[in-house]
C-alpha cells in the first residue's frame, strides 16, 4: 500500500537523477582515464574565451596557477594561441608567481578564437611548459573554461568565472538542489499520506 502511494515520488527521483547526470556531463572536458592529480609545474588554469559583448573590445583573460612549493619567475614567458589568427603575449619581466598563487592577464582586444582554440605556455627559454585542449565557447556569457580542481587535467565550462582565485564551478550545485527536491517531495507525500490516514481513523 505504501509503495503504491510513493511511486510518483520514486519516478520523480529517477527523473531528477537523470537530469543531474545530464547536467554534470555538459561542458566537461576530461578523459575517463585522466588522473585528477595536480600538476608539478605552472599551468594555464582558466581562460575566458567569449565574454559578454564584442570580443574585439576586450574582456578575455588567461589565468596561470603555480601548484608547486616554490615561487616561479614567469617574467618573459609567452602565452600564444594556436587557431586562426595566432596571438601571443609576453609576460612582463620580473613577474613572480607565488607558491599556490594565481596570475591573470586581461586583454584589451580579442586574443583567443571562440572555436577550437588552445593556449600554449612557453618559459623564457622558449621551452614548452603547458598547453590546453582545443576548446570552444560561443555563448557570449560569463562562463569560462577552468581546471577543476585547480591544476588538475580536468577542464569544465562553468560559472562563476574566477580569474585570479580558486576555481569553484557551479556545476555541482544542481546535484545538491536535486537531492533536496527529491527528499522534500518524499517528505511532502509522506506527510499527506499521514494526514489522509489520520482522517480515515
Amino acid at each position: 500500500m505504501l509503495r503504491g502511494r510513493l511511486r510518483p515520488a520514486t519516478l520523480l527521483a529517477i527523473f531528477l537523477s537523470l537530469v543531474v547526470v545530464g547536467a554534470l556531463g555538459d561542458g566537461v572536458y576530461a578523459s575517463s582515464t585522466a588522473p585528477l592529480a595536480v600538476a608539478d609545474h605552472v599551468v594555464i588554469n582558466e581562460f575566458e574565451q567569449d565574454p559578454p559583448g564584442d570580443d574585439r573590445r576586450g574582456g578575455e583573460f588567461v589565468e596561470l596557477y603555480n601548484p608547486t612549493a616554490q615561487p616561479v619567475d614567469i617574467g618573459k614567458w609567452i602565452i600564444y594561441t594556436t587557431h586562426g589568427d595566432i596571438s601571443s603575449y609576453e609576460i612582463p619581466a620580473g613577474t613572480s608567481l607565488a607558491s599556490g598563487g594565481f596570475w591573470q592577464v586581461t586583454f584589451t582586444e580579442q586574443f583567443i578564437d571562440n572555436t577550437e582554440d588552445s593556449l600554449v605556455l612557453l618559459n623564457a627559454f622558449g621551452q614548452h611548459v603547458d598547453e590546453t585542449p582545443n576548446l570552444s565557447d560561443t555563448n557570449d556569457d560569463l562562463n569560462s573554461w577552468q581546471r577543476y580542481p585547480d591544476g588538475s587535467e580536468n577542464w569544465v565550462y562553468a560559472l562563476p568565472s574566477t580569474g585570479g582565485a580558486v576555481n569553484v564551478p557551479e556545476y555541482g550545485s544542481p546535484a545538491i538542489l536535486a537531492i533536496v527536491l527529491v527528499f522534500t517531495t518524499l517528505l511532502i507525500l509522506r506527510s499527506k499520506q499521514n494526514v489522509t490516514q489520520h482522517r480515515r481513523h
